[in-house]
């Protein structure tokens, strides 16, 4: 196990460099890790363009003054780059629905900003979860641009124990089916690993050669860290490209080594 825990941990852990598209899914943190990403982006002197091929949350605070809107932009190609010039962080999203939620872009226009602005790092969130701390994909989503080469999974650790209903989990009769197990069940590590490695879930979603991730989220204490390792050795080899587990907000997290055959039986 490799232990990161730096101002860049994020960098270090996904080896973001300029040009990188990091598509985002699952439950239990996006929102928390694109901000991670930002802020260690920025400080590394990146530009970065954080976008979503569904709905985002508008930005707060002093994030306001780095919204770019193009819907309300024609020419907002050249207008994006001058905002990157300033700001060097531009949240790029379609329009404003209201009562705090943005539209994000359509496949197309995400391409073109891609083509747009090859050296800027995009972090592209690309499902929801209202909130929960873990889900199910519908089959509809994720939305993953067909150009994302680090796609990122996440599941939040504080989901484990909690009963699989609408009040802890997104689409829990999903998960119920994928995991083969009653509804209303307890989320276990066994459940998790079920459903984070169904065929039928995210891993079709993953354009071919992109890395996989799966990021464990809200690994706090000694109990969070050992349910993920219990779901880590119960992951088939060769998965996911990278197993980790962490605390968004502290930057600490951890490698994990893959589990070996002999580790599933």
């Amino acid at each position: 196990m490799r232990l990161l825990m730096s101002a860049t941990a994020f960098l270090e852990l996904l080896g973001l460099k300029l040009g990188a598209s990091v598509a985002l899914m699952g439950a239990g943190g996006k929102h928390t890790l694109m901000a991670r990403l930002k802020q260690e982006l920025t400080a590394a002197g990146m530009p970065v363009l954080l976008t979503s091929s569904t709905n985002l949350h508008r930005p707060t605070g002093n994030r306001e003054s780095e919204l770019f809107l193009v819907g309300q932009h024609p020419n907002w190609s050249a207008e994006v780059t001058e905002r990157l010039r300033q700001c060097q962080t531009v949240y790029l999203l379609e329009q404003d629905l209201g009562q705090g939620m943005l539209k994000g872009l359509e496949p197309e226009l995400l391409i073109r900003l891609r083509r747009a602005h090859p050296q800027a790092v995009m972090v592209i969130k690309t499902d929801g979860a209202r909130k929960r701390a873990f889900k199910a994909p519908g089959p509809d989503e994720p939305l993953v641009p067909p150009f994302s080469d680090i796609c990122v999974l996440i599941a939040g650790l504080d989901s484990i124990g909690r009963p699989l209903d609408e009040r802890h989990v997104h689409r829990p009769e999903i998960v119920a089916r994928l995991a083969e197990v009653e509804s209303e069940t307890r989320m276990t590590p066994e459940i998790m690993a079920r459903v984070v490695a169904h065929p039928r879930a995210y891993l079709p979603k993953f354009p071919p050669g992109a890395k996989r991730v799966l990021y464990l989220s809200k690994a706090r204490d000694e109990q969070d860290r050992h349910h993920a390792r219990e779901v880590f050795r119960r992951i088939p080899p060769g998965l996911f490209s990278l197993l980790a587990a962490g605390d968004t907000l502290s930057g600490r997290v951890e490698v994990y080594p893959q589990p070996d055959q002999k580790s599933l039986s």
